[in-house]
């Protein structure tokens, strides 16, 4: 009876204020919300980013944003080079279009965009 009650005040309890303490995996939760499992997100000069680690997508590493494939679909960017990702014509029949803003724990910004058509 006593390991009953402690297994339920540890799931009750316990486990959503660790959660709520989470400092790495929230953002990669916020990522896997925007893109899906299966496709690559290029991260361009992304630095040191821990919750990279935690992504469903595959991650690939580019240096630039001139350095992306032509089929890229999600990218992301450090807010630097958020201005050169809106107005890049790398794509000459699409766009990229921010999707989401994350800000770490570290005051870190990170940018990710979605390629779409006009």
């Amino acid at each position: 009876m006593l390991t009953c009650f402690a297994l339920l005040v540890y799931a009750f309890l316990i486990v959503p204020h660790l959660q709520s303490r989470e400092k790495v995996r929230k953002h990669a939760r916020q990522i896997d919300a925007v893109v899906p499992a299966n496709t690559p997100l290029y991260a361009v000069d992304p630095q040191y980013q821990p919750y990279l680690f935690y992504v469903h997508a595959p991650i690939r590493y580019a240096r630039t944003i001139d350095e992306l494939p032509p089929d890229t679909r999600f990218f992301l960017v450090q807010a630097r080079n958020e201005r050169e990702a809106q107005t890049t014509s790398h794509w000459s029949t699409h766009r990229a279009q921010l999707v989401l803003r994350i800000k770490d724990y570290r005051n870190h910004e990170i940018i990710v965009f979605a390629v779409s058509s006009f």
